[in-house]
């Protein structure tokens, strides 16, 4: 038996609200509600439930699911933790992949003193700092004839995702 407001809104479209985003996991997934600042761990097979129904009339979701008791229970957890809305029209589109923020760095801003070892390493050191997901980068180079150091910090960065790179050197011009 369907909820009583499952069975008003039938002729209507499941909408899936955009501030919660789906995100899927190797044994679990999770729906990150970001207004509400919520996370609500789910199986993954309702993920693929959500991305079926999203945008389709809840009367060809009940006809097609109705000997599915699991995703009856899954369209009534969805209308409870309000993940879900009923409207009149299909006019609601995803949000566009550009709009979220995919920034995962785990170190904005690094301050580095440059030493021999980190200059003999500069490659090695290079690929830590993208792992890292490092934005802002300054070096103190204390040697006051650096600039084939600096050349040599540039080529190896050169394909980073460091945005910001400053150096304070002696006898700064």
């Amino acid at each position: 038996m369907e909820s009583i407001y499952l069975q008003s809104n039938k002729d209507k479209y499941i909408n899936f609200f955009s501030c919660c985003l789906l995100v899927r996991g190797f044994e679990r997934s999770a729906i990150y509600d970001i207004q509400r600042e919520n996370i609500e761990f789910i199986p993954n097979t309702l993920i693929d439930f959500v991305e079926d129904i999203r945008g389709r009339k809840v009367n060809d979701v009940l006809e097609e699911y109705k000997h599915n008791k699991i995703a009856k229970e899954y369209l009534k957890l969805l209308e409870e933790k309000e993940f879900i809305f009923y409207s009149a029209n299909n006019f609601f589109p995803d949000l566009p992949a550009l709009s979220t923020n995919e920034d995962t760095s785990i170190f904005i801003f690094t301050t580095v003193i440059l030493s021999q070892y980190i200059y003999d390493n500069i490659n090695s050191f290079a690929r830590n700092i993208q792992q890292l997901g490092v934005k802002r980068l300054h070096f103190h180079i204390d040697n006051k004839n650096c600039m084939e150091q600096v050349h040599q910090i540039l080529s190896s960065l050169e394909y980073s995702q460091v945005s910001n790179l400053s150096f304070s050197i002696p006898y700064q011009k």
